[in-house]
């Protein structure tokens, strides 16, 4: 893990991490590591970090959280990234264990067919755009319906 100096030269093994929407606040606390899912793929941070300001994908952020990940669904939004804090402006935000794997799915199938008829490039961009959430939506879902039984 790294380790960046703190406050009097000592190292810092945390990070403060904030997750909010604009209708909630999904946690607000420390942990030793973040993977959230940017742009151009997953990014993992750990204390001592570059600053870096970034778009989030829809995708899993992960977190850990005395020694146990916490999983969420982003739709979308920004990270700000400190060396010693995280933020995340989420789009949207759903625990994992709130997302019903089912209903998911049958997004999924709704989102490929509107794909499918889809005939201008704005409509296609659109529908894609809806079918990557989708998918990002049920592989959330599916991985914590693993991790629930396979700890």
């Amino acid at each position: 893990m790294a380790n960046t100096p703190g406050i009097g030269g000592a190292p810092q093994r945390a990070l403060r991490l904030t997750i909010v929407t604009a209708q909630e606040e999904l946690f607000r606390g420390q942990t030793d590591s973040v993977v959230l899912p940017a742009d151009d793929g997953e990014v993992c941070i750990l204390p001592g970090h570059t600053p870096l300001l970034a778009r989030i994908r829809p995708g899993e952020a992960r977190y850990r959280v005395d020694g146990d990940w916490e999983c969420l669904f982003l739709a979308g939004g920004f990270m700000e990234v400190q060396p010693t804090e995280v933020t995340v402006l989420a789009d949207t935000a759903l625990r994992a264990e709130a997302i019903d794997a089912k209903a998911a799915a049958d997004a999924v199938k709704t989102a490929r067919r509107r794909e499918e008829r889809a005939r201008l490039p704005y409509d296609q961009q659109l529908a894609h755009a809806e079918l990557l959430r989708a998918l990002a939506m049920l592989k959330v879902a599916e991985d914590a319906r693993r991790r629930k039984r396979h700890p």
